[in-house]
């Protein structure tokens, strides 16, 4: 030790620790609460440099006057989860005496254990209980195993921490609406319990159709039947009913708010009011939701008449395309109408017609 001392070595001091320890060799034994012990080295006591203490008595000290509950592991500022421990310290060795002198509230079903070591202190799994906050109580009166008896109750309180959203995600328009046929795709910190996902899942208002739940270890995900309605306010409510599958409820209810896009292009190819636009190509309009196919036709036209192939293709349903046969004139001014007659595959018609316009370039 004196290798890593910097000081004055004549102020170099030593610790030692005498562990208590009965005749038989046992450290299941303390000191009785509240009497004098002198401490008394019996023989020489000698240090590695040859310095020796000669026998006598060596000090005097007083423990604690009566027997108490100390101190809870989690305490008030810890979290514990469901499945982890809690340990209640004692300032002297207890046996299965105490252990109905111990409550929790709200009331757990808890199988206390005495901790193999000492005996100063007993120990309870955490199973399934909610999340939330509980008191540990011991009352007056409980015993030590020498038969000192607890003069003042205790209390401390611990956390349990319940089952955590950790992210959501949402493909989103713009920072702030979404997609008619996005799902909500949700991630836990723990598998989830399948029986449990249906029924903890609400959303608001009614969504045309419904929706299905899905869920894949801690992944869940909300997908609407047709789609959800354009320009509406929608709440996703998970509440605590939800747990995963080692029986972990989720620690406080979680609401997920999102505003869908109206039913109208976000997307343009030529851009509305373009000049200088390219004479080849095809007109793009993109759409948040998947279209009625046949309502296309009806709902389309452009001035002047082009020669093309109007259709929405297989692979991105959400979009129309008007491919041409040959190129648009140059220097032309093209306005493209669509009425209120197209419709989503949901059944949503536009709000208004649409009309926008574009000129191109030359050759």
């Amino acid at each position: 030790t004196a290798g890593y001392y910097s000081g004055d070595p004549r102020q170099l001091t030593a610790q030692f620790t005498f562990p208590v320890v009965d005749a038989n060799g046992s450290n299941m034994t303390s000191f009785r609460l509240g009497e004098e012990v002198t401490l008394v080295a019996t023989k020489p006591l000698e240090d590695v440099n040859g310095l020796t203490i000669e026998p006598g008595e060596l000090g005097t000290f007083v423990p604690e006057p009566s027997f108490r509950a100390r101190y809870l592991i989690p305490s008030v500022e810890g979290e514990v989860a469901q499945g982890g421990v809690i340990q209640l310290f004692f300032n002297a060795p207890v046996d299965s005496n105490v252990l109905p002198f111990i409550s929790v509230s709200p009331p757990l079903p808890l199988q206390w254990n005495l901790r193999d070591y000492d005996h100063t202190s007993v120990w309870a799994y955490i199973g399934s209980a909610r999340a939330g906050s509980y008191a540990v109580n011991v009352a007056a009166g409980a015993p030590d195993r020498a038969g000192e008896v607890s003069s003042t109750p205790f209390e401390d309180q611990f956390r349990v921490r319940g089952l955590q959203l950790l992210s959501t995600r949402i493909s989103r328009f713009d920072k702030d609406t979404y997609f008619m046929d996005n799902q909500v795709h949700c991630q836990f910190d723990r598998d989830l319990d399948p029986e449990t996902v249906v029924r903890s899942v609400s959303i608001s208002p009614v969504v045309p159709g419904g929706v299905s739940v899905w869920s894949a270890g801690p992944f869940l995900d909300i997908i609407p039947q047709t789609s959800f309605a354009p320009a509406t306010s929608y709440t996703v409510t998970i509440d605590t009913s939800l747990r995963s599958v080692d029986g972990v409820y989720l620690a406080a209810p979680n609401r997920i708010t999102f505003r869908t896009v109206a039913f109208a292009p976000y997307y343009y190819v030529p851009r509305p009011g373009a000049t200088g636009a390219s004479m080849s190509g095809d007109i793009i309009l993109s759409f948040p939701t998947k279209l009625d196919t046949a309502s296309v036709t009806r709902a389309f036209s452009i001035s002047p008449p082009v020669d093309g192939v109007l259709y929405v293709p297989r692979e991105q349903p959400y979009d129309i395309r008007l491919a041409l046969a040959d190129t648009f004139r140059s220097h032309t001014t093209y306005t493209v109408r669509i009425d209120t007659s197209l419709r989503s595959h949901a059944g949503y018609h536009l709000l208004a017609p649409l009309e926008y316009s574009f000129t191109t370039g030359g050759s």
